[in-house]
């Protein structure tokens, strides 16, 4: 059986296991499908097509895990999921995948959505958004606010806007809601005026208990408001929120959202983490903490990243169960992409020999960090790779890509001394590599 057909074979089962009753058995199957990452996304959207609704939902669950942009569409579609419990999952999941296609979406499924409960999850998603500095968000939000025709709770929900505002638009819009025929809506407003005159207090321990045991709320609505409301409290809360995340009991999904919130705080934000990747044991939380960090494309970051990979190394020498592994091997594989993001060669050693390694060949991550940092030295690796994925032609093209962009970077010429001890099995790979160009007559690097 080749790689390819063992892989999805073993992503269809644990797509399966997604059915389960047991709550330990399905979150088994979330993290290793978290683990093999992009590998599973496009079994997982099929999934969402399933006859069984618990497939369906964990499946949502599983793709917002992994973030990949591919994803959207489909989650969009489940927001007509006949299943309340999945087209609930479809609202939660969205606000993972931040972009201008995401609000359009969501703002499309406000207009289209009837039942009260639906739209209050919608318009929390687009308030989270509309932080992230999505103005397609904005726009939905200021037509809901404004429209007097509408549902009155929903409006009030959508005056948190007013938090995010700039200060002249805040007062504009105060001033003319606090006129609004709508008694709720006009007394919030005044509320709001009076409250944006108040100097704002100092956050409290007892204050950052509160905002943190929102945030561990299983009830979306309370969670999703306090991922609202942590940034502005600003930096002082990182670690309070770090230190919530560092208990091997905490759940993976309570992760998820400490990273949107720690994401959300500005470039501060790394300096306050970098002390604590020497200590923190839990993966989900450390894969948290990298994600937060490459998020800020900070240089001085690399140092930090380097240490992490070599404690890694030694831990994934001594690790002696596949899922303690496969969790060190996918925080690998984020590390590699925050250093390409900055074109740091610190860990070049590694990024090669986790390229052709039996446990994450084909990972995308260590291909396309590969492809913006590799040298000479990632040619012969990579030609072995594509041997392993000639078959896959999607796979294929990434790793010719690849190949040739370094090929060129490094100026490498055809007929280089480099591949001259190929068999014939390598050079016909490298013919299929290097394409028509090879034929045609390449052009010669000095």
């Amino acid at each position: 059986m080749s790689i390819l057909d063992s892989k999805a074979r073993e992503v269809e089962a644990l797509i399966g296991q997604l059915a389960s009753p047991s709550t330990q058995e399905v979150e088994v199957a979330l993290a290793r499908l978290t683990i093999i990452g992009s590998r599973a996304v496009e079994h997982l959207i099929s999934a969402l097509k399933s006859s069984r609704f618990p497939i369906r939902v964990n499946a949502i669950e599983a793709l917002a895990r992994i973030g990949d942009h591919r994803s959207i569409i489909p989650l969009l579609h489940s927001l007509m999921d006949p299943h309340p419990a999945v087209k609930a999952k479809a609202i939660e999941a969205l606000p993972s995948f931040p972009s201008p296609k995401t609000a359009r979406g969501l703002i499309a499924a406000l207009k289209r959505e009837k039942e009260r409960e639906y739209r209050k999850g919608i318009v929390n998603a687009l308030l989270y958004l509309c932080q992230q500095g999505f103005i397609e968000a904005l726009d939905g939000l200021l037509k809901l606010l404004t429209d007097r025709g509408e549902d009155s709770q929903l409006r009030l929900q959508a005056m948190e806007y007013l938090k995010l505002a700039d200060p002249k638009q805040r007062r504009q819009l105060l001033k003319r809601l606090s006129l609004d025929p709508d008694p709720q809506i006009a007394r919030r407003a005044r509320e709001l005026q009076k409250e944006s005159t108040r100097k704002r207090r100092k956050l409290t321990p007892s204050k950052a208990e509160k905002l943190i045991a929102r945030l561990k709320s299983e009830d979306y609505l309370t969670w999703s408001s306090a991922l609202r409301d942590l940034p502005m409290e600003g930096t002082s809360l990182v670690e309070p929120l770090i230190d919530s995340i560092l208990s091997p009991s905490t759940s993976i999904a309570y992760c998820r959202r400490v990273g949107m919130a720690l994401r959300q705080m500005g470039k501060g934000v790394a300096g306050k983490i970098y002390p604590y990747l020497d200590r923190v044991g839990y993966y989900p939380a450390l894969e948290v903490l990298i994600e937060t960090i490459s998020q800020y494309h900070d240089p001085h970051s690399a140092v930090h990243l380097k240490r992490v990979l070599d404690r890694l190394s030694e831990e994934f020498a001594r690790a002696g169960d596949q899922e303690t592994q496969s969790w060190i091997l996918l925080i690998k594989g984020k590390i590699h992409t925050a250093l390409a993001d900055i074109n740091s060669r610190i860990a070049l050693g590694d990024l090669r020999e986790m390229l052709i390694h039996p446990a994450t060949l084909g990972w995308v991550e260590f291909l396309k960090a590969a492809q913006l940092l590799g040298n000479r030295d990632f040619l012969l690796p990579l030609l072995q790779l594509y041997q392993h994925f000639e078959k896959d032609k999607w796979m294929g093209n990434q790793i010719k890509e690849a190949f040739l962009t370094i090929k060129k970077r490094e100026r490498i010429r055809s007929n280089s001394s480099l591949f001259k001890s190929l068999d014939a099995r390598g050079k016909k790979s490298l013919k299929a590599l290097l394409g028509e160009k090879a034929r045609s007559g390449e052009k010669s690097y000095n």
